[in-house]
C-alpha cells in the first residue's frame, strides 16, 4: 500500500518548541488532514512512523525522550478514484509528538513540554487523527490514564 499511495517519503518541515508558533501554524493549516502520534516516551512513536512511511522519516534513539519538539512532516498521497480518472493528490501533515512519562529531562523542559502539548491539543481541528500508541507489554500505565483524562 505504501508504494501505491505515497508519492515520496514524507518531508521534514520543522520542529516546534514554541507554543505560540505552533498555535499559529495550526490556525493557518488546521483545515489540512493530519496524523498525530502520541504516547509514552519509550513506546516507539518515531519507529512506527518509520515503519508506516519509510525508514529514516523520523529520528529514533535507544534512549527514551529524544523527541524534544513536536516534529512536523509533510506528506503527499495519491487517492484512488474511479477507473479512467486521474488519481487525486492529497497533501497533509504528520506530527511526531514528544512522549509523556519517564523521559529524563529537566523540570523546566518538562514544564515547557506540558505547555506545548496543551497548546497543541487545544488547537487541534477535526481534520487531525490522533494515534495514542500503547505498549502492549505495559498497557495503561498511570501516565497513559492521565493523558486519556487530559484529552477527554
Amino acid at each position: 500500500m505504501h508504494s501505491q499511495l505515497i508519492d515520496q517519503k514524507p518531508k521534514f518541515l520543522r520542529g516546534f518548541s514554541d507554543p505560540e508558533t505552533l498555535r499559529n501554524w495550526i490556525l493557518e493549516t488546521g483545515h489540512m488532514p493530519s496524523l498525530a502520534f502520541v504516547g509514552r516516551s519509550n513506546v516507539g512513536k518515531s519507529s512506527l512512523i518509520n515503519k508506516l512511511f519509510g525508514q529514516k522519516t523520523a529520528k529514533t534513539s535507544k534512549t527514551p525522550g529524544r523527541t524534544r519538539e513536536i516534529n512536523l512532516f509533510e506528506i503527499e498521497a495519491k487517492l484512488p478514484v474511479a477507473e479512467g480518472e486521474e488519481k487525486k493528490l492529497l497533501k497533509g501533515f504528520i506530527y511526531d509528538l514528544p512522549g509523556y512519562g519517564h523521559a529524563s529531562v529537566s523540570k523546566e523542559m518538562a514544564k515547557n513540554w506540558n505547555y506545548l502539548m496543551s497548546e497543541f491539543f487545544a488547537a487541534l481541528t477535526p481534520t487531525c487523527l490522533l494515534f495514542n500508541i500503547q505498549d502492549s507489554r505495559h498497557p495503561f500505565q498511570k501516565s497513559d490514564v492521565q493523558f486519556l483524562d487530559f484529552i477527554a
